[in-house]
């Protein structure tokens, strides 16, 4: 069984009750924390000490998905200075923009490893794959297999209609759903829920939950367009929640 919490959704910037991106996967004895938006230092905190993660995976290096990373590396710090013994935390990221990149990788609490739409990492049992997402900078979606259980964070994308393979029979699937067919534009780099519709159908994925939502849309707007599909498991996440992820079925 692999548990997955939430920490932060907001798209773009944090509101006083919801931080950026961040969600903890916990399964054996493993604490992987994958992206560190704005305000997910403070949620993680709430039930755990953050220097036990085991390990770190950012999808992107926009702001929103790292901008906690500063502030965990100055906690180690000042935790080591104080005598705690602290162990350096892998972090698994893409290798651009390398100048964005560059400014934490000298940061000695920490040991950088790149991976690309080709890797796989196997850890205790799990096996984490990578997709490379339309964005405007490279950006990766993130499955993790483990036991018979199946968890897809996208994180940001436009809509792909090849996503539907590599999403594909998920226990769990938390989606960009930061545009709305409402706000469509010419040029998107959200994707709606009109279109994770179309991708769900196709998958055979058992849970959706719409994430990356933009502070300044109204969620009853996204309810609204995700509602007027017909039926589908979807729904909005919420700071806190912990979904256990089994094979077949997801809680």
């Amino acid at each position: 069984m692999m548990k997955v919490r939430i920490l932060g959704f907001s798209g773009g910037f944090p509101t006083a009750m919801r931080p950026t991106s961040g969600y903890l996967l916990t399964y054996g004895d493993r604490n992987v924390l994958i992206d560190c938006g704005s305000g997910v230092l403070s949620e993680l905190s709430k039930v755990m000490s953050p220097e036990k993660i085991d390990a770190i995976i950012l999808t992107h290096w926009h702001q929103d998905h790292i901008s906690d990373l500063g502030v965990f590396g100055y906690l180690l710090q000042m935790m080591k200075s104080d005598g705690f013994e602290i162990k350096k935390i892998p972090i698994y990221c893409p290798s651009e923009p390398h100048n964005i990149r560059a400014r934490f990788e000298t940061d000695p609490h920490f040991i950088f490893q790149t991976y690309d739409a080709d890797s796989v990492l196997d850890w205790e049992g799990s096996r984490f794959s990578f997709y490379k997402t339309i964005h405007p900078i490279e950006c990766y979606a993130v499955r993790v297999d483990y036991l018979n259980a199946r968890f897809v964070y996208t994180s940001d994308t436009a809509y792909d209609p090849m996503l539907a393979e590599f999403v594909r029979d998920s226990n769990l699937l938390i989606v960009d759903a930061g545009a709305l067919e409402s706000r469509r534009k010419d040029k998107m780099i959200h994707t709606t829920p009109t279109e994770w519709r179309e991708i769900y159908l196709k998958s055979g994925s058992k849970r959706v939950v719409l994430s990356h939502l933009i502070p300044y849309y109204d969620l009853s707007d996204t309810v609204a367009e995700a509602s007027a599909l017909g039926i589908w498991h979807f729904e909005l996440p919420k700071i806190g929640v912990e979904y256990s992820v089994y094979g077949g079925q997801e809680t």
